[in-house]
């Protein structure tokens, strides 16, 4: 066989179906998810230094670890009226794909940790509002639906592309 070069095929890429493990949070009426790979940490809500000319869903900046980081009300973000916070807010720092940007979200409570396979997972129709913005899937648990909160639809959605100056 001089002359010929072998090559191994490629297997064809299928689409995964191992289960991922998500942090549910609640906001109001409804709950989410966020992939842990998205998430750096879950914490109390930090003191936040208010800048001025910000939209009314950015609540500050606060140092985290000596990092300077934005903390975002996904209350006001998702046009829910806010409440009076109680010990179970907590603060979900998340980070985009590339790793590049970082925010806190300020959340109602933590409502623990789900497996979700991807044929567990169903589009939620796309009503043109925030919320669908960034959750465009949802699943069921014991608990009703959780719709899936898209980290990097998060971070290309309008409001916050303003943020970054993107």
């Amino acid at each position: 066989m001089s002359g010929s070069t072998k090559t191994k095929a490629t297997p064809p890429q299928r689409a995964s179906t191992e289960a991922l493990d998500h942090i549910v949070f609640r906001l109001g009426e409804q709950r989410y998810a966020v992939p842990v790979g998205k998430v750096v940490e879950l914490d109390k809500p930090p003191a936040c230094a208010v800048v001025p000319n910000t939209p009314n869903f950015v609540l500050g900046v606060t140092n985290v670890r000596g990092d300077i980081l934005s903390v975002v009300d996904l209350r006001a973000l998702l046009g829910i009226p806010r409440v009076v916070r109680t010990e179970a807010v907590r603060l979900l720092t998340v980070r985009s794909a590339d790793g590049e940007m970082r925010t806190g979200l300020i959340v109602d409570s933590l409502q623990g940790m789900r497996s979700v396979t991807p044929a567990a997972l169903r589009s939620i129709q796309n009503q043109g509002d925030v919320d669908t913005s960034v959750a465009l899937q949802a699943f069921d648990d014991r608990d009703g639906e959780v719709r899936v909160f898209d980290v990097d639809r998060f971070f290309d959605c309008p409001e916050i592309k303003r943020l970054s100056g993107r």
